[in-house]
Parts: C-alpha cells; structure tokens; sequence
C-alpha cells in the first residue's frame, strides 16, 4: 500500500543514518530493495484497480520518480519508462549514507504530499464527503458537508488573502458546473497558503477538480484533490533566475 511505501521510505532514511555510524551496509541496500518493491507494488495494484482517485495517485507517483530521476540514480535507483523503478544495489553501495538521507528526505516529501487531501463533491446537491483531509483541516472544517460553505471556510483559514479571491471564483459551485465537461474534465489552479514555513516563504498547494460522473454531459460528481507542490514551485523559481 501507499503508507507502506512511506513507512519503507522512513526506514530508508534510519538505515542511512545507522550506516553513517559505521554500521551493516547491508541493511541499507535491503531496505532500499523494499522501498523499491513496495513502490512497484504499489503502482501496479493502482494500476489494476482503475479508478479516478487511483489513476490520480498513479499519475503523482510516476511524476514524483521523474522529477526525482536524477537524485535517484545518484543513489543507484533507475526510473523506467513505465514509472516503476529498479534498484543497483552495487551502484547504493558506493553512495555516501549521508546523499541517501538527503535524496530520501526530498523524495519522502514529495512521497506524502500525494495524500494531503481528496473529496468527493456532489454537484448537483452542493454537497461533498471527504476521503481524506489533514487533521488541522478537519478541526475547522467538523462536520459540515455543504460544498459552498466548506469552501468558504476552507479559505478564510487556510488560503492566502493575497488568492482568496481567485480560489473562490475558481472552486465555486457554480464555476464547476460551467467549467466542468466530457470535454474538459478538469479545473486545476495553485495558491499560496496563509501559513508560512520559516525562513521560506509561503507553501504552495495545487488544487485539481476533476470530473467523475457526469449525466447527459451535465457535470454531476467530482473529486477534488490537493496536493502540496511547494518544492516544485520553488525548483521552478531557481531555475528561471
């Protein structure tokens, strides 16, 4: 499963530090095997259980090996065509414990981002039932399960004033249902978070919606998925100074 795959890449990150005191390199290479096998496993039980949300997760899981492809062969795992990877336990060998732990706390990050947030939204009802929210924004949101107040109150906590205007034209009902067709199966949009992170600036989340359900082309179930694309964003901005 996806939490086993990041509870391996944890382990990854332990066996790196046990390894720089000296001890079995071993123990490295086999938990980097298990990392590799449990992210294989887990793309490809994705895979066979097509669905929105997993074809969702499928396609973050290949984009965050890609973007990571470099850092990784570094440390001897290859990222293949397909998005699956394998690893050179020789070339892991040769890799200094402490590149292993810098690659992993990167890869890790990025790892969990995929599971900040999903929703389903109801369009027709103006309702939406979480799958899968943080606990801060579960405390805020409790038990509503009106979309347009959900929204609202999403954004007055946790959206940047400097684009709460912007996501609530975007993510409003209303929009959706416009925006949202067999043709065009998805509105996505980023914003700046009102909490920063020290010494770094504001956190950047991407929020995709995508179609699910539609009846005689009228949108009518979409999910709603978060994911934090800060690091990317800032990968971004260093490349275009």
């Amino acid at each position: 499963s996806a939490t086993s795959l990041v509870e391996q890449m944890k382990l990854l990150a332990e066996r790196a530090d046990v390894d720089s005191t000296d001890s079995k390199p071993e123990n490295l290479t086999n938990t980097a095997a298990n990392v590799v096998q449990h992210f294989n496993d887990t793309l490809d039980g994705l895979k066979k259980t097509s669905g929105i949300l997993n074809d969702y997760y499928r396609q973050a899981m290949k984009e965050i090996v890609t973007t990571n492809k470099s850092a990784l062969a570094e440390i001897g795992i290859a990222v293949k065509a397909d998005g699956s990877l394998s690893l050179n336990k020789e070339k892991l060998a040769e890799a200094e414990a402490v590149r292993v732990r810098q690659e992993r706390t990167t890869i890790i990050n990025t790892m969990s981002s995929m599971f900040f947030a999903a929703y389903y939204v109801d369009l027709v009802h103006d309702t939406f039932r979480r799958i899968s929210q943080r606990e801060e924004v579960g405390e805020v949101l409790g038990c509503e399960e009106n979309y347009t107040e959900g929204i609202r109150l999403y954004c007055r906590q946790f959206v940047s004033p400097l684009d709460q205007e912007e996501y609530s034209r975007t993510m409003r009902l209303d929009n959706l249902k416009r925006a949202l067709s067999p043709s065009h199966p998805l509105v996505a949009m980023e914003y700046r978070s009102q909490k920063k992170q020290e010494g770094e600036g504001f956190a950047w989340i991407r929020i995709t919606v995508i179609l699910a359900e539609s009846e005689k082309d009228a949108p009518k179930i979409a999910l709603y998925v978060a994911q934090d694309v800060t690091k990317s964003k800032r990968r971004e901005a260093r490349e275009h100074r």
